[in-house]
């Protein structure tokens, strides 16, 4: 009887260790910027790192912050090599997605 308790609780912990919570900020970037779902967690977290990268920079662009323009364009090399580290990771369809999505915030232009 034991057991049975306690295999419906320990399925439910996996559950939500596996799942993603994101804040609402997080949510916000995401439906902002049209970022797709794939399917490894790290993927998912190192894009939206890559997103928060590129929307810092396309605010800082928007409202003249010069300084904090150049520090973020300082950081792009780095962001586009752990870019190329995590393309290894992706999948042939993860791949097409993230192509796609690259291209798409790409042409995101600032309301000046």
């Amino acid at each position: 009887m034991k057991t049975y308790f306690f295999l419906p609780i320990f399925i439910l912990s996996l559950t939500n260790c596996s799942t993603y919570q994101y804040s609402e900020r997080d949510k916000a970037l995401i439906e902002k910027y049209q970022m797709p779902e794939f399917s490894k967690r790290e993927v998912n977290k190192f894009a939206l790192e890559y997103l928060d990268h590129f929307d810092q920079s396309m605010k800082a662009a928007e409202t003249g912050e010069n300084l904090r323009l150049k520090v973020l364009l300082a950081e792009t090399p780095k962001m586009a090599r752990k870019a190329v580290r995590f393309a290894h990771k992706l999948s042939p369809e993860d791949a097409v997605k993230w192509v796609e999505w690259i291209q798409l915030i790409s042409v995101t232009e600032f309301d000046n």
